[in-house]
């Protein structure tokens, strides 16, 4: 193998290109780190403001929702439900303490009388449903039409639904003054498989029924508007957004979940972990619910690298954590493809520049 010596320009022109290099890969550094900074900044500010903005809007659904049944069992409409279905209930002679089907000619009668009415004082309110039930305990009325029975006709003292939030609900406030809502929180209802949760406040009698036996201050029965768990998800979903990792989600102390995750959907939702009573975990998460508020670069509860924001609500006098996050690799990636590009154009460039000098050396030997 020849021995070559570099000459006085050649060192030179190496110095120039070693020097080159240095300087370049010494600016790659610092304009990536200010870039990735930039860029968790930006990243951290929409988590946040979007965290604020959803868990308001959250807060807010859950108070008007509680406001809204303390109006319905203020409401003369609501009396006059009570007189009329359980009334059918009752003149239907059905056996005592079981689930029964009470759809019967008296129902839809009833039903054809108040039913648009109330359907559409239930959606103009968010609800999902607006129930009644008698204080012996069996639903008397669901405002949509239940043909399946997942509700109506239900014992909610002693039939399939006794040892359900539902019925836990309902008792407390039978057993009320009438003066407080009362939450059932989140719960897979049997008679439908699906994920609900409801609110419930007894209704005293405001008026005199002679004919019926009812008298002012009389119980009338209880109040239970259901919640619609599908606006709770439309409130924490991001719509005409093209990130594929960005996702919010609430969690309750006990690690269960709250509301359906962006990533994963078909693991992380509310049915299939309260179905499989699954819970999750993260020091975000653990910062959130001891009512802390920062943010977060660590873990996702998918087992993802996240920079998150987390914080915390208030709902019926529980604490929930409300996460917002993203995953790193999407937060980072424009910066890491400029690197590419630029790193990619100094080693053309220097490798040009090198083989220069070996050319240049070679024709000067």
């Amino acid at each position: 193998m020849t021995n070559m010596k570099l000459g006085l320009r050649g060192k030179i022109n190496l110095l120039v290109v070693g020097v080159g290099i240095i300087c370049s890969l010494t600016i790659a550094i610092i304009s990536s780190y200010k870039s990735s900074e930039s860029l968790e900044k930006l990243a951290t500010s929409q988590l946040k403001s979007s965290s604020i903005m959803m868990k308001d809007n959250v807060e807010s659904y859950f108070e008007s929702l509680e406001n809204f049944t303390k109006k319905l069992s203020k409401d003369r409409l609501i009396e006059g439900l009570f007189i009329a279905f359980e009334g059918a209930y009752y003149g239907g002679a059905y056996p005592d303490e079981k689930d029964n089907n009470i759809l019967s000619s008296s129902y839809l009668t009833n039903d054809k009388i108040y039913g648009d009415r109330v359907r559409k004082v239930s959606k103009d309110f968010g609800m999902k449903n607006i129930i009644l039930a008698s204080l012996t305990g069996p639903i008397v009325m669901v405002s949509s039409m239940d043909k399946k029975a997942h509700l109506l006709g239900r014992h909610l003292l002693n039939g399939e639904l006794k040892n359900s939030n539902l019925s836990k609900c309902f008792q407390m406030a039978s057993e009320s003054d009438g003066s407080k809502t009362f939450y059932s929180d989140f719960e897979v209802i049997s008679t439908t498989g699906k994920v609900s949760a409801f609110l419930c406040q007894k209704k005293i009698a405001e008026f005199d029924y002679e004919n019926d036996g009812i008298f002012k201050g009389d119980d009338l029965g209880v109040v239970i508007s259901e919640i619609d768990i599908n606006k709770v998800n439309q409130i924490t979903t991001i719509s005409n957004n093209d990130s594929e990792t960005e996702q919010y989600f609430m969690v309750a102390k006990d690690g269960t979940l709250k509301s359906n995750l962006k990533v994963e959907k078909d693991i992380y939702n509310l049915e299939n972990f309260l179905k499989n009573k699954m819970t999750v975990q993260s020091d975000a998460i653990t910062s959130a619910l001891e009512k802390q508020s920062g943010v977060y670069k660590g873990k996702s509860i998918n087992g993802y690298e996240v920079l998150s924001y987390y914080s915390y609500l208030e709902i019926f006098g529980k604490t929930w954590a409300f996460i917002g996050e993203k995953s790193t690799d999407e937060v980072y990636a424009p910066v890491r493809c400029n690197d590419l590009l630029y790193y990619h154009h100094n080693i053309n460039y220097y490798s040009f520049n090198d083989s220069h000098l070996f050319l240049s050396h070679k024709e000067a030997s």
